[in-house]
């Protein structure tokens, strides 16, 4: 009679449970609210768990200071998502036989209601011993929350990860952590900007804001972005941008598992264009609605990615070395532990090339970009007026910047904190720009950089790989170089606007080149280059290159070994 019982009143916490998950997600379709429906997803696991609990518990005369069950993970968090994993960590207070026989039976009820279930059973020695040994564990008692049994008891769950981490250097934590997210971002699809992203793995996705969390917890012991903006960790600017990313990348993440009916985490081309549905984004100019939506997405993600880049930072960790380098292009900056580290806010924006110098001095002098300096270059950015593209200093440093030994992180910081959409202001069009073909895997701007980047690559003194040797003898034959810079960085500045890319886009460099001290011939060949980018791959896929007249015609189009050469090395890096 009791087994029956309690086979009978599971069944109605069943079916209760799961009209509520019905009513959620009815909600979250009519609401798109990502965030507050993982938390209602949260609020009704937990009520059914505890239902449970209490039952088995009932049934079993177990006391409720037996045993405490804790959510960790997303779950603790309360970011669970419609068909996410429970992460359960059980905490026995009693040696009895009857507790883990307790815990067993809780398990397979949720297994058979069916949960995915990630679970550890620990008492409060071993969770300080696993800890230890384990970061992934460490981390995961960073969301540790109670769900089942009592106060008291949860209390000393509380204290014992309180002196594990107390005990424990934050240091060498974050150094691991930061570790553990550069071996993740090596596999291939962590860029931030592929056509077909994956949302929690990828630089700036939710792994990376659980990063940016767990950094907050393990410092400030909280990650209320509320109350970390009020202890001033973070700026008014990072907050608001944190909590809108946060939202808007978890709710991408609630649409593709109700959409897929499973843990999915990949933006295919086809849920895009069903979210963006959803999310009722409309087609406006020469924007498809889905481009609109995966533009949101991007610049959600690039938020993301500045701030984690830049935010957590060792304490008291090294001795502080400041010095001042007299040579630096910038004022208002001294140099601290290797690192430029903008001092004097006032001085710094007094000057507006400063914003560019900074960058060149970093190509020039080896530095790196202090985090604290990243973060006051992207909120600072945003004040900059649209006066800052006239000033001839500033786009003679940005020159000399592109021609500079740059490394891939300069250009992309240069993007990533926005000051490239300040210079050239009709880079603005083409970034987070989706390109809905089979021949390109990321988005536009993304394309752009990474085409700059390879070229810088070939163009180094430094060791390259075999297949760089013939573009390598090539660009040594070039002299002047400036069209290939500016060519291969605006090579694909006309998409976007419908029609054909390379003839909008040499209107487009036409207007842009004016602002910039560069001779009208090399005006010409940049925008020559510009609108016949694509002549050397049509010639060699799409026509017969046996026939002496299509060889004729090609070596009468590009008309010069100038460029002949420019073209190839532009084709190449495309």
């Amino acid at each position: 009679m009791i087994i029956d019982s309690l086979a009978k009143d599971l069944k109605i916490d069943r079916d209760s449970f799961l009209k509520k998950k019905s009513i959620i997600r009815l909600e979250f379709f009519e609401l798109n609210n990502g965030l507050r429906t993982c938390q209602k997803l949260t609020k009704i696991t937990d009520q059914l768990i505890k239902s449970i609990y209490r039952k088995i518990l009932s049934t079993d005369k177990i006391s409720n200071s037996d045993l405490i069950v804790c959510a960790i993970g997303g779950y603790g968090r309360e970011h669970l998502a419609p068909f996410s994993d429970l992460d359960l960590l059980f905490v026995p207070f009693s040696r009895e036989k009857k507790v883990n026989i307790a815990i067993k039976k809780v398990l397979n009820i949720l297994w058979d209601l069916g949960f995915k279930v990630g679970h550890a059973v620990r008492d409060l020695d071993e969770i300080i011993e696993t800890a230890k040994k384990d970061f992934v564990i460490q981390t995961s008692l960073l969301d540790c929350r109670s769900i089942c049994g009592s106060n008291e008891n949860y209390k000393k769950v509380e204290q014992t990860i309180d002196f594990l981490f107390e005990n424990e250097d934050r240091n060498f934590f974050l150094k691991n952590k930061i570790k553990e997210r550069e071996e993740r971002l090596e596999k291939k699809d962590s860029n931030s900007y592929l056509l077909e992203p994956n949302i929690k793995e990828c630089m700036g996705g939710l792994r990376d804001l659980n990063h940016l969390f767990w950094f907050f917890k393990r410092f400030y012991k909280s990650s209320n972005l509320d109350f970390l903006n009020k202890i001033k960790v973070i700026s008014n600017f990072e907050m608001k941008k944190l909590k809108k990313s946060l939202d808007f990348i978890i709710t991408i993440r609630c649409y593709l598992h109700y959409l897929s009916e499973r843990p999915n985490e990949r933006l295919t081309f086809d849920l895009q264009k069903s979210i963006a549905e959803s999310l009722k984004y409309k087609e406006r100019e020469s924007n498809l609605s889905v481009e609109r939506m995966m533009k949101h997405y991007y610049l959600q993600i690039k938020n993301v990615k500045n701030l984690v880049q830049s935010i957590p930072q060792e304490k008291d960790f090294h001795k502080t070395e400041i010095f001042e380098n007299k040579e630096l292009l910038t004022s208002g900056v001294i140099i601290e532990n290797k690192k430029i580290l903008v001092n004097n806010e006032i001085e710094f924006k007094r000057i507006p090339e400063n914003f560019i110098n900074i960058f060149l001095d970093i190509t020039k002098f080896k530095y790196k970009l202090h985090q604290n300096s990243y973060r006051f270059l992207c909120e600072e950015v945003t004040n900059l007026k649209k006066d800052f593209r006239l000033n001839s200093s500033v786009n003679k440093s940005f020159l000399e910047l592109l021609k500079s030994d740059t490394n891939d992180e300069v250009i992309n910081n240069l993007n990533d904190c926005g000051l490239l959409v300040k210079v050239i202001p009709e880079f603005s069009k083409i970034n987070f720009q989706s390109q809905f073909d089979r021949y390109h895997l990321y988005t536009v701007d993304e394309h752009t950089l990474r085409a700059f980047n390879l070229f810088k690559k070939i163009d180094s003194e430094k060791k390259q790989p075999l297949e760089f040797n013939l573009p390598k003898l090539i660009v040594r034959e070039i002299k002047n170089k400036t069209p290939l810079y500016f060519s291969i960085l605006l090579h694909d500045i006309g998409k976007g606007y419908g029609g054909n890319h390379q003839v909008v886009g040499g209107d487009f460099a036409r207007k842009i080149l004016k602002y910039f001290e560069i001779s009208s011939k090399d005006v010409e060949e940049i925008i020559w280059l510009i609108e016949n980018h694509l002549i050397f791959s049509d010639f060699a896929l799409h026509k017969d290159i046996e026939d002496n007249s299509v060889i004729r015609n090609f070596i009468k189009k590009i008309s010069s070994l100038v460029r002949l050469r420019s073209l190839y090395i532009l084709t190449i890096v495309d």
